[in-house]
């Protein structure tokens, strides 16, 4: 029985390498891991799974496009909590873009 954790992420050369990494630091510290590669099979999971991929970006930049709105945002720290948010944005969710439009805006400013 497999438990305790499973981690899903789109299969990019990018996600693939950093399970490696992950799976060859888990077993320098005698710890199991497995690491495969898997496809949906039913018919609609696989835009259900980038849907909640997306749903997940969104919620993590919301709290940033509404600081952005404010009277006099802290671009810097902003910029540091996209690049961290961007990092699992793996389908381009419309709100990122908005706040790198705003972010490269400001920083012309």
């Amino acid at each position: 029985m497999l438990h305790d954790s499973v981690w899903v992420l789109p299969d990019t050369p990018w996600t693939y390498e950093q399970f490696q990494w992950l799976a060859d630091e888990i077993m320098a510290l005698h710890g199991d891991v497995m690491l495969w590669r898997a496809h949906l099979t039913l018919p609609g999971q696989e835009q259900d799974l980038m849907d909640r991929f997306m749903a997940s970006s969104e919620q993590e930049y919301r709290p940033i496009w509404d600081a952005i709105q404010q009277r006099a945002p802290d671009w810097p720290t902003l910029s540091r909590q996209f690049q961290q948010g961007r990092q699992r944005d793996y389908f381009g969710c419309s709100l990122g873009q908005q706040i790198y439009e705003k972010l490269k805006q400001a920083r012309k400013e």
